[in-house]
């Protein structure tokens, strides 16, 4: 996949995950009635673009169940690792992420669907 730049970082704290924590289930319901609208359903292959500490494609998971799967692309590897860990301590093992430029091809295609965080 192409370079990553060094941009957003996730922060590395306790106080930081928490937070995200807390952003990632107070906009959960808004997401999961986008996602579900947009057409995400049981069985989905999907990629979210851009996924950050992962709440998106949480739901996306969520949704896809779990004979469903989703893969998060984003460019900081920091982002990627906080992300997998978040997915391991809930127990999501259809969602994985990799670090790389939205814009190469994602590797696991084809996909049913494709999302970005936060639309």
């Amino acid at each position: 996949m192409g370079s990553a730049e060094t941009g957003y970082q996730l922060g590395s704290d306790a106080a930081e995950l928490e937070r995200l924590d807390l952003q990632g289930r107070v906009l959960a319901p808004a997401t999961r009635t986008i996602l579900r609208a947009a057409g995400v359903r049981p069985d989905m292959r999907v990629l979210d673009l851009g996924s950050g500490a992962g709440d998106v494609a949480f739901v996306a998971a969520e949704l896809a169940g779990p004979a469903g799967d989703v893969v998060g692309i984003d460019r900081s590897p920091d982002a990627v690792a906080k992300a997998a860990a978040r997915a391991a301590a809930r127990g999501l093992p259809n969602v994985r992420f990799v670090a790389g430029d939205i814009h190469d091809r994602a590797p696991g295609g084809p996909f049913d669907a494709i999302i970005s965080g936060w639309f």
